[in-house]
């Protein structure tokens, strides 16, 4: 029965899949009967199976529904992502991965003992992982983690390096002139996060006030 279940699920997802894909051709649902119908098949999940959420989100059918999503409104992608928990715990576990590795990046850039060619790799690694998490749509998508810990973790992660990057920090200033991409990477990411309508650029106003909770 619940095998069953489960087939049901997918071929409801798939067909739902299809549509979306087909959104602009003429043939397809509006956007929003789409987003409807997404939300009710996601309502079709178990309340908690965390294995079933992770072969989920690596299942070739939910890269497929990421892709798709992309070409709805911003909004419509935050109200599907927030009703399918495999697209949340995929978030929450890309944002922790995430941020292990710039804390991991901070720490061996601050070992001044690194030769030349470990300075290069790490340059490298890291121009790399900053194209990768500006071009993920779970960046876009880093309010539905379910995880607020997660999440926080994540922003203070990216609030630190972003500033050691744009702000002439001069723990990474080698890196910086090997590789002037950081920057602008960095900045783009940083927009993504901390420029909020209305309010501009809080970069600095939020990452001073989660120092100085920490330091109290």
């Amino acid at each position: 029965m619940a095998a069953m279940a489960k087939q049901e699920r997918y071929q409801l997802l798939e067909a739902a899949i299809c549509n979306l894909e087909n959104m602009n051709n003429g043939r397809s649902k509006s956007q929003q009967d789409l987003c409807q119908d997404l939300c009710e098949i996601a309502g079709k999940w178990p309340e908690e199976d965390e294995d079933e959420d992770h072969e989920a989100a690596s299942s070739g059918i939910f890269l497929r529904l990421e892709e798709a999503l992309l070409k709805l409104p911003p909004g419509v992608q935050q109200q599907v992502v927030a009703s399918f928990r495999p697209l949340k715990a995929e978030v929450s576990r890309r944002l922790a991965e995430w941020t292990n590795e710039f804390n991991d990046w901070l720490n061996e850039a601050g070992q001044m003992q690194s030769s030349k060619l470990q300075q290069t790799q790490q340059t490298q690694h890291l121009g790399e992982l900053l194209q990768e998490v500006e071009s993920s749509p779970q960046l876009l998508w880093y309010r539905q983690c379910p995880k607020a810990r997660v999440k926080t973790k994540f922003l203070m992660a990216v609030a630190s390096l972003v500033r050691a990057l744009t702000q002439g920090s001069p723990l990474v200033k080698p890196w910086v002139e090997q590789h002037p991409a950081l920057q602008s990477l960095a900045q783009k990411i940083m927009k993504r996060l901390f420029v909020l309508p209305g309010l501009g650029n809080i970069l600095e106003t939020w990452h001073d006030g989660r120092l100085a909770c920490y330091n109290a």
